[in-house]
C-alpha cells in the first residue's frame, strides 16, 4: 500500500504499549516498537521504531477503536529517513486478555508515504 507497494508486499512488526484507564470508555498512553517492509526481489527491508502516544475508545464490551499518533524512527537500512507515524485500528475482544485488531499502519515521509493494512492480536497482561 502507498508509495511502497512495488518495494514491499509484506510488513511484519511488533509494539508494546501500556495505556491508563482515564474513564470506563476511555485508555490512554504509549506504545513503541520495531516494523519491517520486507523488500521483494532482494531489496533491502525498511525498518522503523515507532514510538508513539495512544489512545482507545471502547465503543461496547467488545468493539474498541483506536488510534497511535507519533514518530517512526527510520533504522535499517542505515539513513533511512524518519517520519509522522499513525495507525488507526479497530479490536475485537475475544476475551478479556486477548483482541484480534485490525489496523491501518502509516508513516509519512517527506512526500512519500509506507504504509500497510494489518491483521493482528494484543495480548493483556
Amino acid at each position: 500500500m502507498g508509495d511502497v507497494k512495488d518495494y514491499s508486499s509484506l510488513n511484519i512488526g511488533v509494539d508494546v504499549n501500556y495505556l491508563w484507564n482515564v474513564s470506563e470508555e476511555f485508555d490512554a498512553g504509549l506504545t513503541a516498537g520495531y516494523t519491517t517492509f520486507l523488500g521483494k526481489d532482494g531489496a533491502d527491508a525498511l525498518g522503523y521504531l515507532p514510538i508513539a502516544a495512544a489512545a482507545r475508545f471502547n465503543v461496547s464490551e467488545d468493539f474498541t477503536i483506536g488510534v497511535d499518533l507519533g514518530y517512526a524512527i527510520g533504522v535499517n537500512p542505515s539513513g533511512l529517513d524518519s517520519g509522522f507515524y499513525y495507525v488507526p485500528k479497530v479490536q475485537y475482544g475475544v476475551s478479556e486478555s486477548l483482541d484480534i485488531v485490525l489496523a491501518y499502519k502509516g508513516i509519512s515521509v517527506n512526500s512519500s508515504n509506507v504504509s500497510s493494512l494489518n491483521l493482528g492480536v494484543e495480548f493483556g497482561l
